[in-house]
């Protein structure tokens, strides 16, 4: 039986996940920001106020964390990194999403990113979890398509927040 679990990532997470990062990452990275995904995992790593590894059988099947751009308003960026292992087990993992979002969404209710417009699964996940999308803007040193992605927490009808 695969055995599923979330823990607190770790630099040895990240040292077993960066050769089996997806080609597409490898490059959405490489142009968003101009880093190695080395470089990329040590740095959101020591930013983040929190990281998560998924694993299967104990082997990393992906990397995810959120910083905290500004206290006051709550404003945060999520990243995540995977491997083939989520699409290998693309059920299970797509139950882990829908199960930590609303925890997620709760610590950081304004969460912002930007996702590479050419990476169309990454774009599938991300509204598939309920992110608003806007317009490909050009990003990084040669100028890329992104898209500035935003995920909001869920507000009840009297206006407060969950």
């Amino acid at each position: 039986m695969t055995i599923f679990d979330i823990v607190p990532a770790t630099m040895a997470h990240a040292v077993a996940i960066h050769e089996r990062v997806r080609a597409a990452e490898v490059r959405e990275i490489q142009d968003s920001h101009g880093l190695s995904i080395d470089e990329y995992l040590l740095l959101d790593m020591r930013r983040s106020t929190s990281a998560w590894a998924w694993l299967v059988d104990g082997q990393v099947g992906c990397m995810f964390g959120v910083v905290v751009n500004n206290l006051m308003s709550g404003d945060s960026y999520p990243w995540f990194i995977s491997t083939a292992l989520v699409d290998e087990f693309s059920f299970n993992f797509a139950k882990s999403c829908k199960r930590l979002l609303p925890e997620l969404l709760e610590a950081h209710p304004n969460m912002r990113g930007m996702v590479d417009a050419r990476y169309q699964l990454s774009l599938r996940w991300l509204q598939w979890l309920g992110a608003e999308m806007k317009d490909a803007i050009p990003l990084g040193a040669n100028n890329k398509p992104f898209i500035p992605f935003e995920m909001r927490r869920k507000h009840d009808n009297a206006g407060e927040s969950k």
